[in-house]
């Protein structure tokens, strides 16, 4: 405001009255006045300023009157003053005020409100009429708008919101609210024609409603928590130390989509559920990036900037949910006094493992149950993945259809019906009633009712089968039977009857609050605070707005939220009055790819007792009869280019490897043979494909050179084994097999070359130069398993090194008292406690070692043992001679100790009895000791 002497002078009302006089007479005045002042500053009131261009001679006497009157009144310059009075001279140019245009945002009542308290204002009665749109400031969508009476000159300044709740505050809350952000609401503002929000003041507001929600979160698990006490209390599930146990679900989601491969979202959640109520006890959420620190390091010269950083994670973005997870169980006692001693979650992560590891309860151990869903789900995709696999025969493949995978699904969820109503209160007999009946579903869905019950299969016992016979002995029935096995495994989670789907209801409203993980909201605060609304959201079942609101004005609010939650709940009510199954098109041809999350991820081993039930259930499938052995030995006589060969072969032992197994050592891990045989199986290798390029050569080559005739074959199943099986290169007469090896380095020097070179070494020779077969060759063991399975009398074995040379060969019988003593055992030991654990129960594609048996374990450990012990007796014969050799030196006196510059090994020197019962000998005996004088170098002064 501009400076004004302290006392106006009267005449200003004298120089009206002569205007007006002008007026009347039609005289122009000499100057003309100016319509409007200079701005001024907030909150002030300006009266008398200026007069209108039309004036009546009434209100000329009082604006006179008034300047009279205050020609004696003490003006403070630093007071706000209602009225005030231009000075002579000072009176501005007439200039026109720029406003803003387009739509604001009101509150009806308050704002008319305000307008009929300004209606009618000063000492010269004006009326709402006379006042004109003089200013505006704007802030967001909160306004001040500058009101000024053309006729008193008078100031007002209204709001367009009343003071209760910052409009802001819920604009912003409301972008969240349906998944969008600043960018989606400047475009939404910009098309209704509003002001538009700076992204400082939607920053600013945003962490407003984040507070907010973060405590409404935190106040809402804790009245869940107590909730889920009382009722485990009342239910009597507490421990020996008297803390509620409970049951809890959880699952994690993330940020951005992964589209089955691309695992790098910069965000994760993850929700612990009570089961009781349905509430969210715990959530947790991981950020491994923030853009101010992401900037700040860009800018190498620029001083950090303080700022509340949100990154709290730098871990791969798969392990996000087992890592909140574990930290939830951590906190369970000192947030809610509670032990999460179940929990009920998909197979898809590692986050049991961790559980485990992290051992949250001392003296609880918490158990897993899978969610019925997720097990059902994927025994369904990995059925109907089989249709595709063109490994398998399409002749075979056609049979399976989605109609019948759907018939063992329902079958599966049938059974759970019946067990778990009869058998509520016996877990371990519904879990034992299940895994049998599971076991014959394949067989109800491919038309055999022999062994089918009544709660699921309403059908005669004749069989009604329209697959032929040659079906149950391919390679497509047997991984058939390999996936319902492996369902049957989970029994004891089936039998529990649970799922998951309460917190996937919950990843449902995130991913609205996120808008469909479509936008990445993981830069700063953004994920963190949608997550929360979700929780908010989720626990209260009412709109997150609403409990933001409530919690900053104290009150719930009215008007339009409150007509939408009745709105919602009035139509929740009505489909639940009226609900009715959605009609579905019967096994319609949908094409969904949908992936469990992890599915190879880690989880725990099954129980021994169910391993066994699943083994024994695994063998008696592979048994075959005579006419299906030779239907499959038919049937897989291409060998390596029919892919019911190769599964056929991943699921035994084939006497190629025969020789690699009997010759393990005993203290030798299984893990590395068990991995090549079963994830490893390659025919691409150099020395495999230079046999398969010259096999047929070699066979054309033979049968010409011994004038026999050599017929393909396909793989032989051992009779009273039915997991051993070989594939001989081809067949001669009845009691003939033929076995031809091309070895590349025969071929590059020649037989005899590598024979004698022992690059060969099939054959070695005795003192008086005579070749003999060498019977721990791998050649060996292959070719007596090759018998022993075929039931043959004789091998016609060949070596192939050239197609201008003769094949070297050999004519091998049958040995069964070698195959019993030297390799039955092994080989039967192997399958059953390395390769058909895995098999069922697979490790290596959970992310763990592949299990060792007990018997290779103790065989490791002695090792070790005798290692170490070994070790330790050699450095106390070392430390012996040593202490010898200078208590013998007389001139060693004085000196402290030697400097060794050399140290022969000893080993050589020492007998070490190997008896087990020379546990009492303290030291090894020395039979040879060797002068350690010249070993040693004293320092001499």
């Amino acid at each position: 405001m501009p400076k004004y002497k302290k006392k106006c002078q009267v005449r200003r009302g004298q120089e009206l009255r002569k205007l007006l006089n002008e007026r009347k007479s039609g005289n122009k005045p000499d100057e003309p006045m100016a319509d409007q002042p200079k701005s001024q500053e907030e909150g002030s009131h300006a009266v008398g300023e200026h007069l209108p261009a039309k004036i009546s001679q009434p209100q000329a006497d009082i604006y006179a009157s008034l300047s009279e009157a205050h020609s004696s009144m003490e003006v403070d310059e630093n007071e706000p003053h209602l009225f005030e009075v231009l000075p002579e001279n000072k009176i501005p140019d007439q200039e026109p005020r720029k406003i803003s245009t387009g739509r604001r945002i009101v509150e009806i009542d308050y704002f008319f409100n305000k307008l009929k308290e300004i209606g009618s204002h000063g000492p010269l009665g004006c009326g709402i009429q006379a006042l004109e749109l003089a200013g505006e400031k704007e802030c967001g969508f909160n306004c001040k708008f500058t009101f000024q009476c053309n006729m008193c000159n008078l100031k007002f300044f209204v709001n367009n919101v009343s003071g209760d709740c910052d409009i802001n505050n819920a604009a912003v809350a409301g972008t969240v609210a349906i998944g969008c952000g600043h960018s989606q609401l400047v475009e939404l503002s910009s098309a209704l024609d509003l002001p538009l929000m700076t992204q400082n003041t939607y920053q600013k507001h945003h962490n407003v409603v984040s507070e907010q929600w973060q405590k409404a979160l935190e106040t809402s698990m804790a009245e869940a928590g107590k909730e889920e006490k009382a009722i485990a209390i009342k239910a009597g599930r507490i421990n020996k130390d008297g803390i509620p146990i409970i049951d809890v679900v959880t699952d994690g989601c993330w940020s951005k989509r992964s589209y089955k491969k691309n695992y790098s979202a910069l965000s994760g959640a993850a929700a612990i559920i009570g089961k009781n109520t349905g509430k969210i006890l715990f959530l947790g959420v991981k950020n491994k990036y923030c853009s101010i620190c992401m900037l700040d390091q860009k800018r190498s010269n620029a001083t950090k900037r303080l700022h509340q950083c949100y990154k709290n994670y730098s871990g791969p973005s798969t392990a996000m949910e087992s890592s909140i997870i574990v930290e939830g169980f951590k906190s369970s006692i000192e947030m809610h006094g509670l032990i999460y001693g179940r929990v009920i979650s998909d197979g898809d992560s590692s986050t049991y493992s961790k559980i485990l590891e992290a051992r949250p309860y001392p003296s609880d151990t918490v158990e897993k149950v899978e969610c019925r869903n997720h097990l059902l789900r994927n025994f369904c995709n990995k059925l109907m993945a089989l249709i595709t696999e063109t490994k398998y025969p399409i002749r075979y493949r056609k049979y399976i259809t989605k109609q019948r995978v759907m018939w063992m699904r329902s079958a599966v969820i049938k059974c759970i019906e019946h067990h778990t109503k009869t058998n509520e209160d016996n877990i371990d007999f519904c879990t034992q009633k299940l895994f049998e009946e599971i076991q014959a579903l394949h067989l109800h869905a491919f038309g055999n009712h022999c062994n089918c019950k009544s709660h699921f299969c309403q059908t005669n016992k004749e069989n009604v089968c329209d697959v032929p016979t040659e079906f149950f002995t391919s390679a497509l029935w047997q991984k058939i039977c390999f996936i319902v096995n492996s369902l049957a495994g989970h029994s004891r989670s089936l039998a529990h009857n649970v799922d998951s789907n309460i917190v996937e209801c919950f990843h449902s409203i995130v991913a609205k609050f996120v808008g469909g993980k479509r936008v990445n909201y993981s830069l700063r605060r953004g994920y963190q605070t949608r997550c929360a609304a979700s929780a908010v959201s989720f626990n209260a079942k009412r709109n997150p707005v609403t409990i933001m609101l409530k919690r900053i004005t104290g009150k719930s609010p009215r008007g339009s939220l409150k007509k939408l939650e009745d709105r919602k709940r009035r139509r929740a009510l009505l489909l639940k009055k009226y609900s009715y199954k959605k009609r579905r098109l019967p096994f319609a041809n949908q094409k969904e790819e949908k992936k469990s999350y992890g599915e190879n991820s880690e989880r725990p081993d099954v129980s021994d007792s169910v391993l066994e039930d699943m083994k024994n259930n695994f063998l008696n499938t592979m048994r075959k009869t005579e006419s299906e052995r030779h239907d499959i030995e038919q049937r897989t006589i291409l060998q390596s280019q029919s892919g019911e060969w190769l599964e056929f072969r991943r699921s035994m032992l084939t006497a190629s490897n025969f020789g690699k197994i009997i010759k393990m050592r005993p203290d030798t891990s299984c893990a590395n043979t068990v991995k090549q045989l079963l994830y490893k199986i390659s025919i691409d290798a150099e020395s495999i494909q230079h046999g398969n390029e010259n096999e047929k050569t070699a066979l054309d080559q033979l049968a010409a050179q011994e004038a026999i005739d050599i017929r393909p074959c396909g793989l032989f199943i051992d009779p009273d084994i039915p997991y051993l099986g070989a594939t001989p290169d081809g067949l001669c007469g009845d009691d003939i097999i033929v076995e031809v090896k091309c070895p590349i380095t025969a071929f590059k020097m020649g037989i005899d070359e590598a024979i004698a070179k022992k690059k060969v070494n099939f054959w070695t020779k005795d003192k008086s130069g005579k070749l003999t077969i060498n019977k721990s060759h791998v050649w060996f063991y292959q070719i007596q398993g090759q018998l022993h399975v075929t039931r043959r009398e004789k091998c016609l074995f060949a070596v192939w090194y050239s197609s201008k040379e003769p094949l070297k060969i050999e004519w091998i019988e049958r040995d069964d008292d070698f195959f019993e003593q030297n390799m039955k055992e092994k080989l039967c030991k192997f399958y059953l406690n390395c390769i058909l654990p895995e098999l069922l129960d697979p490790r290596h594609t959970r992310s763990l070692e592949i299990r060792n048996p007990q018997y290779i374990l103790d065989a490791i450990k002695m090792k070790s043992d005798k290692k170490a012990k070994k070790e330790q007796n050699k450095n106390n014969l070392e430390n012996a001679i040593c202490a010898l050799s200078t208590d013998d030196d007389p001139d060693n006196k004085n000196r402290d100790s030697p400097t060794v510059t050399e140290t022969p090994t000893c080993s050589k020197y020492l007998d070490y009895d190997d008896d087990p019962d020379s546990k009492t000998r303290d030291s090894p005996t020395v039979t040879e000791t060797p002068t350690c004088s010249k070993y040693l170098n004293y320092d001499k002064n």
